[in-house]
């Protein structure tokens, strides 16, 4: 069925409208976008838990949660929320506003993709932010490139640690990817902590620079997925006392290989 797709940045994000996800044969098109623009926005979508989980799937297996409610009806879908509900495996980060990071980089095998489902919305505020990590490495002066992928990295939280190449290569489409948020990463290894900061400071510049930023406003029935090996990720701050339930899968990734290296 013919469908349309509007860039929401020059060459980052896209709304996707009139495609059919539950139709088998849109995947292709629909993976082919995602490679593309990293952040696909679907808008107006009727999606249950067990529709979201199928397509989901189609992406690669799902990752399963842990210390699940007794009565939860899957393992694999997890609400963002701020109104809790019996049975429901709910977030364990806070209201308010979270900083730009990746998901589980402090593993050796970071998830590969998100896709959030809006419920609930509050009326302003709690918007998620997204921010290429692609297009940061393509902006990096050359001398800046070469140096960036030479070092590797420290990821950290909930007490886990692993260290990733400070420029990873995607697995599907070649291209590398600056694999830094200051959030997850504590340590750049091999500096001191005047390099660290000079480093870290410049890398913010490209990575957090605004006119790349993309913040979707949430809507009642959007899908979003994005590329977790790609894209940083945030949150803006919203009224408590407001609605906002999202309702999360995950699709498992795996090892990270250094990208920009000479062979």
């Amino acid at each position: 069925m013919p469908y349309t797709v509007t860039e929401l940045l020059p060459g980052f994000g896209a709304r996707v409208e009139g495609i059919d996800l539950m139709e088998e044969s849109s995947f292709g098109a629909i993976n082919d976008l995602w490679h593309k623009y990293q952040v696909l926005v679907f808008p107006g979508q009727e999606l249950s838990e067990q529709q979201q989980i199928d397509f989901a799937t189609r992406f690669g297996p799902l990752e399963q949660l842990h210390k699940l409610a007794p009565d939860a009806k899957t393992e694999y879908v997890l609400y963002v929320s701020n109104r809790p509900e019996d049975n429901q495996r709910q977030s364990s980060t806070p209201d308010g506003e979270l900083k730009f990071h990746m998901d589980q980089s402090y593993r050796a095998d970071p998830s590969k993709a998100t896709l959030l489902y809006g419920l609930q919305v509050p009326v302003k505020g709690g918007a998620t932010r997204f921010a290429s990590m692609t297009r940061a490495y393509r902006a990096l002066p050359a001398e800046l490139r070469q140096r960036v992928s030479a070092l590797d990295a420290s990821h950290s939280d909930f007490a886990i640690d692993h260290v990733h190449p400070l420029v990873v290569r995607h697995p599907d489409t070649g291209e590398n990817i600056l694999y830094y948020a200051r959030s997850v990463t504590p340590k750049i290894l091999g500096l001191d902590e005047q390099e660290e900061a000079e480093l870290t400071k410049q890398l913010e510049e490209y990575l957090l620079d605004e006119e790349f930023v993309y913040d979707h406003h949430w809507t009642v029935g959007d899908l979003v997925m994005w590329d977790n090996r790609s894209v940083l990720h945030a949150r803006t701050d919203f009224n408590p006392t407001q609605a906002r339930v999202l309702r999360r899968v995950t699709v498992k990734g795996g090892p990270l290989e250094a990208g920009g290296r000479a062979a």
